[in-house]
């Protein structure tokens, strides 16, 4: 009978096949480093590597007979399921122990991977080897994810389990430790086991009718020409030819030991020098001509010659990387498309150049930062498929729309916009025509608030907000009342003037006037142009002539490259002078430009696998919202305070500007509620399930989670969480996979903006798709908050049905469809524990606020944000390996592999590097063979996106177990490069992190942008997913 190979001190060594001594890991190569599982772990393999091998799918199942649990049971041979067929028994061949071994004269049976040994007459276990083996199954039984076995029947294949799985082609083997419970999907392959999974309920997932796709603007050739491919290689073959020199170093050093006792002692002086040379891989200079005599000496400086030669080669290599770099970036910037970018990313760079170039002053420190800065925006523009200064195109993807080419929309600064109306509230409220001139209620305005007889308003735009309250006659309230929808002017005053009274409940901010501009498209300026007055009284004159400077621009931008910004400033300066606002020290962008369009292409296929998988991770996206402890805190302390009856929404913020904020901050800090514990420890259970993962995957380029797993985390949260019922899913296609980006909200926020540039654009069918999609509560109203805030990003149509009208800019919403925050009232749901919104126009539907438009949310006045928070989470970054690695006080190199969920990536294998692990060097040439040893060493691909700073859990910043140091930077309008990762090719010496204090991240490429065809371009797709309240529970 065939033997198992042994294992442990005496085990023997096969070549090209190495066994962990558990048992537990195998990898092909006998110079791999295999690292031990948990105990557990480790006797859970063993026992489902040996039911395996009864089943013939054990790795070596080829090269050793498979054991019948029949037999050992003292049943006598094979199972029924089994049996072996009598041809085999007799048929000869190769399929013995180890290259096969045929039947023999006697009938007994071959072996190999088709058949199996019957076993000898009379052979029986010990009975102390049984019972060890029942308490082990017993054990084995109890534990998480394990099945009990049958009652009868063949049990050796319920006991088949997913202890590995075939790895990628590359260093290390892919895991699974999850040991899920196996079912009806198992399969094999390749002789390894796989697991398998059987087709999932999508769980009532549903994909909106519109993908956006984002592609950049150039191809990889632009890496291509950047990359230091010969320069990586030279430094190769130094790092070879050191560790040779030190290897010959060493000998040589040994040589001349021996005869340093035979010297002379000024010779011995000379070789005891030469010795110490030697061994440090100098140059021997001090060596007599008997020494090199010496066949190792002789080897030792045939190898510092080659290295020398080696050193030389690296540093033509450099050279010739840098002019052909400063040559590529020159050419690129002939290029009109990339110079128009160029200029509107960084007004006044190109100028700047060829001023420069002009002066002959190539090599100075101010060349070379803006050279540099033309580098980083040539790789972000085939790396980084981001909407951003022409350097992506967007496209919404509607299968029988038809081809059309990119649109170039170019708007100017909307803060232009604000500037009219800043004007027309004062200057311009006597000057702008009756007809043109609208009244409004200030939408926050609640009557009989905070008492009868009195109205309360919410006054914004200043560095905080202020709530005002006033005696309220019947007569104001009446007018309040009417003026709710907008009125003309000419409709309150015949003669068109402006009454006193009007004008001074203008002034407190109790109305609003203003005009009526279109809220997008290519059009908006003309209709504020149409509204303005033709006189030249206060300024309208100079006001209207910048204004159609401006327009111009819009309606026919001109084609050279900086031909747009310098008309732009020209303008926006003489429009803020005729407006009396200043504008220095703005670090705004005058002009932005998109190149979007309509294509008639299907969008990528998911299937119900993928489908399913996102449906669980958008289950459990609330967990890792950055709002959700001061949403759950806000909700607490409301209900402390107010209990569960409606309370006016103005007093409800006036309670939290006045004391639920400082509230809300405590019960965070402290985290003793027991919602907040039990929602903590939720998100601690995740994070001790993926930390367990890693650590048992040492050496993995990839483990998978299971799916079960998230499935019984999203069954234990708690009701008060606030549901993500529709997402948006950033993604990219890597070979068959579907990589995470993010997440972040739905209803057609993506496609709004692109939508606001096309004059053909799908409006009815996003429309319909945002009506449609699923809201976090059962007859739930998901409604946006209209308020442009002077960025141009938030123009775009509306896609919902309803708009909450926010102070200030009540006159941006659309009368139709527009709910005022003084007619809605707060409170506690008492079956689910959640804070909604309730509109008195609507009755019995709640309101979840859902701002489509782009303003960061650290940006917002106060107001905006407060609304935010009684909605679904803005976004997530899906950063599972920041919160893993933020409770790990290691000071070294920490990597993390890639996590998989089925089909979906959910995140890219990661190594977090503190500054002081970072390669150095005297020169470029050192420093390249340095990061060439350190990538090698660390296994952190040559190419890599780099983040230079990893942002605190805000639950961990407010119970003070983090520093907010970057976090204000990262919420800043220039906190992009801050929490967005960096391409970096490090073979370029561009590319090297520089003057970092923080903790870096190193991400693997996928898909990797240098790797794609000629042809092809780095293209993100926006997808979006609806899913029921509760889950989906009850599809399948």
């Amino acid at each position: 009978m065939a033997r198992r190979p042994r294992t442990g001190v005496g085990a023997r060594r096969h070549p090209g096949r190495r066994w962990h001594p558990a048992g537990a890991l195998r990898c092909r190569g006998g110079g791999q480093r295999l690292q031990p599982l948990p105990r557990r772990a480790r006797h859970l393999a063993q026992h489902d590597q040996r039911s395996a091998a009864a089943l013939g799918h054990h790795p070596r199942a080829a090269g050793r007979p498979a054991r019948r649990t029949a037999h050992r049971r003292g049943r006598g041979g094979p199972g029924p399921a089994h049996r072996v067929p009598p041809d085999l028994h007799r048929a000869g061949g190769d399929a013995g122990r180890r290259g096969g071994r045929p039947a023999d004269q006697a009938g007994r049976p071959a072996t190999g991977d088709a058949g199996c040994r019957q076993p000898r007459a009379g052979r029986q276990r010990s009975a102390g080897r049984a019972a060890r083996r029942r308490r082990f199954r017993r054990r084995a039984a109890r534990l998480p994810g394990r099945t009990p076995r049958p009652a009868g029947g063949n049990r050796a294949a319920h006991r088949r389990g997913p202890a590995m799985v075939r790895g990628p082609p590359h260093r290390h083997p892919t895991l699974d430790l999850s040991f899920p419970a196996p079912g009806p999907g198992d399969a094999t392959a390749g002789g390894d086991m796989a697991l398998g999974r059987a087709p999932a309920p999508t769980r009532g997932v549903r994909v909106g009718p519109v993908v956006v796709r984002r592609r950049c603007q150039l191809g990889p050739q632009v890496l291509w020409d950047l990359a230091g491919d010969r320069a990586w290689t030279a430094a190769g073959r130094v790092a070879e030819a050191e560790v040779t020199c030190s290897a010959r170093g060493a000998a040589a050093a040994e040589a001349l030991s021996v005869l340093v006792p035979l010297a002379a002692p000024a010779e011995r002086r000379r070789l005891l020098r030469a010795r110490r040379d030697a061994y440090n891989g100098r140059a021997l200079t001090s060596v007599t001509e008997d020494a090199w005599d010496v066949g190792s000496v002789a080897a030792y400086e045939r190898a510092r010659s080659e290295l020398d030669q080696r050193w030389a080669e690296l540093r033509t290599a450099l050279e010739d990387l840098d002019r052909s770099t400063r040559t590529a970036l020159h050419e690129r910037l002939d290029d009109p498309d990339f110079a128009a970018s160029v200029e509107l990313s960084v007004p006044g760079l190109l100028a700047e150049i060829h001023r420069r170039e002009r002066r002959h002053r190539p090599g100075s420190a101010r060349d070379r930062r803006l050279l540099l800065t033309v580098f980083r925006l040539l790789q972000r523009t085939a790396t980084k498929p981001s909407p951003f200064a022409r350097l992506t195109e967007a496209a919404l993807l509607i299968p029988g729309s038809g081809h059309q080419p990119p649109h170039r929309h170019v708007r100017v600064d909307r803060r232009a916009l604000d500037w009219v109306e800043h004007w027309v509230r004062g200057r311009g409220l006597r000057s702008v025509a009756p007809d043109q001139l609208w009244v409004t209620t200030n939408p926050t305005a609640t009557i009989d608030e905070p008492a009868e007889g009195r109205v309360s308003w919410l006054v914004t735009g200043g560095p905080a907000d202020t709530i005002r309250t006033a005696a309220c006659p019947d007569r104001l309230a009446g007018l309040l009342r009417r003026l709710r929808p907008p009125r003309r002017l000419c409709d309150l005053s015949p003669d068109g003037t402006v009454p006193d009274q009007l004008a001074a409940l203008l002034r407190c901010g109790l109305l609003e006037a203003g005009l009526r501009p279109a809220g997008h498209g290519r059009h908006v300026l003309d209709g504020v142009l149409a509204a303005l007055p033709t006189t030249t009284n206060d300024g309208a004159g100079e006001l209207g002539a910048a204004l159609r400077l401006l327009r111009d621009i819009e309606v026919d931008p001109p084609p050279a490259p900086g031909a747009l910004t310098a008309p732009v400033r020209a303008g926006l300066d003489r429009l803020a002078t005729a407006c009396g606002i200043s504008t220095t020290g703005t670090d705004r962008l005058l002009v932005t430009e998109d190149l979007v369009r309509v294509v008639d292409e299907p969008a990528p296929a998911l299937g119900e696998e993928i489908l399913a998988d996102l449906g669980r991770v958008q289950l459990i996206a609330p967990l890792l919202g950055p709002e959700l402890p001061f949403q759950l805190a806000g909700m607490l302390c409301f209900r402390d305070r107010f209990g569960t009856d409606p309370v006016p929404l103005l007093t409800a913020y006036r309670w939290f500007l006045e004391s639920g904020r400082a509230a809300m901050d405590t019960m965070v800090a402290e985290s003793s509620h027991p919602l907040l514990r039990r929602t903590l420890g939720l998100r601690a259970e995740l994070t001790h399930r993926l930390q367990t993962l890693a650590v048992r995957s040492a050496g993995a380029d990839e483990i998978r989670l299971d799916g079960a797993e998230l499935d019984r985390i999203a069954d234990a949260l708690p009701a008060e969480l606030p549901e993500w019922s529709c997402a948006a899913w950033p993604v990219q296609l890597a070979g068959d996979r579907v990589v995470l980006n993010g997440l972040g909200c739905g209803y057609g926020r993506y496609a709004a903006r692109i939508a606001a540039g096309l004059d053909d654009a799908p409006i009815g069918l996003l429309r319909d798709w945002a009506g449609a999609a699923d809201a976090a509560e059962p007859d739930a109203l998901a409604v946006d908050v209209t308020a442009r805030f002077g960025a141009t990003a938030n123009e775009r149509p509306r896609l919902l049905s309803y708009s909450l009208a926010f102070p200030g800019h009540a006159l941006e919403c659309d009368p139709e469809v527009r709910i005022d925050p003084g007619d809605c009232t707060v409170r506690v749901d008492p079956q689910h524990g959640r804070l909604l919104v309730h509109s008195r126009t609507l009755s019995g539907r709640s309101l979840l606020p859902v701002p489509q438009n782009a303003t960061l949310t650290a940006l917002a006045p106060p107001f905006f944000r407060w609304l935010r928070r009684l909605g679904p989470a803005t976004g997530s970054t899906l950063a599972f390996w920041d919160q893993v690695d933020g409770g790990v006080g290691a000071p070294g190199i920490r990597h993390y592999p890639r996590l998989v969920l089925g089909r979906l990536v959910l995140a890219r294998r990661t190594w977090k590097v503190p500054p002081a692990a970072l390669p150095a060097g005297a020169d470029d040439a050192a420093r390249t063979v340095a990061w060439h040893r350190w990538c090698a060493e660390t296994g952190v691909p040559r190419r890599s996106f780099v983040r230079a700073v990893t942002l605190p859990d805000p639950w961990d910043v407010v119970r003070g177990r983090a520093s907010d140091e970057w976090v204000g930077q990262a919420r800043s309008r220039s906190g992009g490069a801050v929490r967005k990762p960096v391409y970096a090719d490090l073979s370029q010496p561009r590319c090297w992190p520089e003057g970092s204090t923080e903790v870096l991240t190193f991400t693997e490429p996928l898909p990797d942008p240098a790797a794609l065809g000629p042809g092809t371009r780095t293209a993100e797709y926006v997808i979006e997913t609806s899913l029921p309240p509760g889950g989906g529970a009850g599809y399948e």
